[in-house]
């Protein structure tokens, strides 16, 4: 087995019976990837709604976390630790989901607005390539921040929930950071 970095910068090892998982999901629950995948269908569509229905950014602020909440509460074992993380988890996927969406969006945005920019004043328009760099940089900013987040936990189970929550909100913030740069700029 192998340590790599999921789209969402999560730890997954590879070879957990041919199946990428989350380390200590992989180690401690072989089938949590299928519970994964059902939680999204089961709970996503609250998200979803929240999202497509928010008109501004403090609506959609208001959003994170609806998914893994009622997740948490909806589910058997959604209080205990795996629970929370697994919830947590599961929300990150759909708002990775949505950053994927909004970064090409606002990318074709920029990169029309560059386009425009060019014929006048070819020097400033660079606005794709700085949000190219910049989503790098945050990739890889958010995945240290979670990084530590998840070691300030020390041995406790309590890393997990520090981890998952870390990147659930750096996601979602993100998401929501990259829509409003469609709003405010030009």
């Amino acid at each position: 087995m192998h340590e790599v970095l999921s789209k969402v910068g999560t730890r997954i090892v590879v070879g957990c019976n041919g199946i990428k998982r989350l380390v200590v999901v992989c180690i401690l629950f072989p089938t949590a990837l299928q519970a994964e995948e059902n939680l999204v269908k089961r709970y996503g569509p609250v998200l979803t709604q929240c999202y497509a229905n928010a008109t501004d950014s403090a609506a959609l602020k208001d959003c994170i976390g609806a998914m893994s909440g009622n997740c948490m509460a909806g589910e058997e074992q959604g209080e205990t630790t795996y629970g929370m993380a697994t919830c947590t988890s599961s929300e990150t996927e759909v708002w990775d989901g949505f950053l994927n969406d909004e970064y090409r969006q606002t990318m074709a945005y920029m990169k029309a607005l560059d386009k425009d920019e060019a014929e006048i004043f070819p020097e400033f328009a660079n606005r794709a390539d700085a949000l190219k760099k910049a989503q790098r940089a945050w990739l890889v900013f958010r995945d240290t921040s979670c990084d530590l987040e998840y070691a300030l936990g020390g041995s406790g189970s309590i890393r997990q929930l520090y981890g998952t929550g870390c990147f659930m909100r750096m996601t979602a913030e993100r998401t929501i950071e990259l829509k409003q740069m469609r709003e405010v700029e030009g």
